[in-house]
């Protein structure tokens, strides 16, 4: 989990720190740059002036190279009432949330068995949204070679770019920076992906994002800082030559970065609603409707420790259970990125929509099993213990 938030992060040191981005090459920089992300933005400021760019590279979103399923797309037609049969099955749709949300996968065939989320390989780096966004303000200073460019501070800017291997991605935003070297709140900074293959991932797609309440208030990416990024996904596809994302919604991520200091990192990912599919699992993960508390992911870890903890809560709607429930972690899943295995403690529950059965999710101290408790009656007991099964497995599902 630590080296997944330093991997996220990596976009603002050179190119190729910790090993953990692949390269991006930019036309007017001719030169490495690190992994970037395909934005979309605010269309009713931009579109206009970049019209002639978008007819140019033949407009943004169906990606015919990018096969894979566009989320849930509708609702599931039936409820699921959770039994020890289908416990497992339960229990992995929501850590398939994790997965989707925030690019952090338990069990995964990578080359370390933790919950990293970004995994470096010959081909580049794992995706997550995270690192997409983040990879995104990589980019900023690309804008000072835009074409569109006015000369007028807070002006609307666009540039087209070819990607590294095909495909292009076309950036714009409203930035205050005439230099376009840092970031203030609300500057706007967009791109659309069309078919661009970058090494070792394929994009297509459109992202908005906004800056909101950096700290310090001129932001350039250097610890310690924190920074809300308030996003919309359209119709995002990723393929990084192991797994396939499709999202669609809102995601507001908020990033304390304090790694050069204590070593401290903590990303969360908060938002109303996000269809999103890991890998065909179609799942949409949602606010909750009576209290309308967002959805909730809370990743932190120590770069220097490797220590790190995760939580999660929302509710779930997955086409794989056919039904609809709501996760929220007991005790925060904990654990050692050193040590070879995955989260050795945290508990989570699961509850239907339809009939208030449940799961508890249990990790174990040996970082490799879980146990799974069934409330199969709806009588707030777990009369159903011991299923077990590891990380790897639910992840397999």
């Amino acid at each position: 989990m630590t080296d997944f938030l330093v991997c996220v992060l990596a976009w603002q040191a050179a190119p190729g720190w910790g090993g953990c981005t692949f390269a991006v090459r930019s036309e007017k920089y001719n030169k490495e740059r690190p992994y970037e992300v395909h934005l979309k933005f605010i269309h009713a400021v931009l579109a206009n002036l970049f019209m002639l760019l978008l007819t140019a590279c033949g407009g943004g979103g169906g990606a015919t190279g990018i096969t894979g399923n566009a989320g849930l797309g509708g609702t599931v037609t039936n409820g699921v009432s959770i039994t020890a049969a289908n416990a497992p099955n339960v229990a992995a749709a929501v850590l398939n949330t994790l997965a989707a949300a925030t690019g952090a996968t338990a069990g995964a065939a990578s080359a370390t068995p933790q919950i990293t989320g970004v995994v470096v390989n010959p081909s580049g780096s794992r995706f997550s949204l995270p690192a997409l966004l983040l990879g995104q303000l990589a980019r900023l200073p690309d804008l000072q070679y835009s074409t569109n460019s006015t000369g007028i501070v807070g002006a609307a800017v666009g540039l087209n770019q070819s990607c590294a291997i095909s495909g292009s991605v076309l950036l714009s935003g409203v930035i205050a920076d005439p230099n376009f070297m840092t970031l203030t709140d609300g500057d706007i900074l967009s791109a659309s992906y069309f078919l661009c293959n970058e090494i070792g991932v394929l994009l297509d797609g459109d992202v908005d994002l906004v800056v909101e309440n950096p700290v310090p208030l001129i932001y350039d990416g250097t610890p310690p800082y924190t920074i809300d990024l308030n996003t919309v996904f359209t119709a995002l596809r990723a393929l990084d030559g192991v797994d396939y994302y499709y999202a669609d919604g809102d995601m507001l991520v908020t990033i304390d970065d304090d790694s050069t200091g204590t070593g401290d990192i903590r990303m969360t990912l908060t938002g109303n609603a996000l269809d999103t599919s890991y890998n065909n699992h179609d799942q949409l993960i949602t606010a909750n409707p009576i209290t309308t508390t967002p959805y909730f992911f809370d990743l932190s870890g120590n770069v220097n420790t490797g220590l790190y903890s995760f939580d999660f809560n929302g509710i779930v709607e997955s086409r794989d259970i056919d039904g609809t429930v709501t996760f929220t972690t007991v005790t925060p899943f904990t654990g050692d990125e050193n040590s070879g295995v995955e989260a050795t403690a945290g508990e989570l529950d699961a509850v239907s929509d339809l009939d208030n059965t449940k799961v508890k999710l249990i990790a174990q101290p040996d970082g490799i099993n879980v146990e799974l408790r069934v409330d199969a009656d709806a009588n707030g007991s777990f009369e159903i213990t011991g299923i077990m099964r590891t990380w790897a497995e639910l992840a397999a599902l």
